[in-house]
């Protein structure tokens, strides 16, 4: 097998779900809690795909036991070394989606799914249990003067190209783009975990283009 820096193993490639899953779960922001519980190191699996059964049940318990205490919950990246914070993220939102999807006949985990907040923090994947403030979940619709000031930012029409784009389209934003040095260096950096988007970041435009191509991020998009 080729072992240059430019070919990655096909199984190391995220599926789109996958960054489904990661930009998903980037919208979400909890406020801290110094309750914490740590998961120990065999609490989950270390081998597998991210969405398959076993790994969805072996993060069942942690769901039941959420809901019973309403304690904040920490999958810790020291204690799996082995794996990069982006697929600790990956693993965790797709095991709940395959319980979702195939082990929740009576609906009982997608109500607690309703009532956790998942945040990747500093230390690791928290989970937070806030009680729900709308009886009847539904959509609570505000009324606002100015319809056009509720424009979408740089980082909302990242993640939905992401999450929405095919091989070979591009996103090129530069209108109106002003980022600070720390903006540019946190977008690159969630960009450079990324295999299948090539990006190039600055202060006035960000260009990233969907492929496929076994490529290291360290090269940028064509400017």
């Amino acid at each position: 097998m080729d072992n240059t820096p430019n070919n990655i193993p096909e199984s190391n490639i995220p599926s789109k779900d996958d960054f489904k899953a990661m930009i998903s779960g980037l919208k979400e922001v909890i406020n801290a809690n110094p309750k914490i519980k740590k998961f120990q190191k065999n609490e989950i699996i270390d081998k597998g795909g991210y969405y398959n059964e076993k790994e969805a049940k072996m993060l069942m318990q942690h769901l039941d036991d959420i809901s019973v205490d309403k304690e904040d919950r920490e999958f810790r990246y020291d204690d799996y070394p082995q794996w990069t914070p982006n697929t600790i993220w990956a693993k965790i939102n797709q095991a709940i989606k395959y319980i979702i999807d195939n082990l929740d006949p009576e609906g009982k985990y997608t109500t607690i799914r309703n009532h956790v907040k998942i945040s990747r923090e500093e230390t690791g994947v928290q989970f937070h249990w806030v009680e729900n403030q709308n009886a009847n979940e539904g959509w609570i619709a505000h009324k606002i003067k100015d319809g056009r000031k509720m424009l979408e930012n740089y980082k909302t029409k990242v993640y939905r190209f992401m999450e929405e784009s095919n091989e070979g389209e591009e996103l090129d934003l530069k209108e109106g783009l002003s980022l600070t040095d720390d903006e540019v260096d946190q977008m690159k950096a969630f960009l450079s975990d990324s295999p299948i988007f090539l990006a190039f970041v600055s202060s006035n435009r960000i260009k990233i283009i969907h492929s496929k191509q076994e490529t290291t991020q360290n090269e940028n998009a064509d400017t």
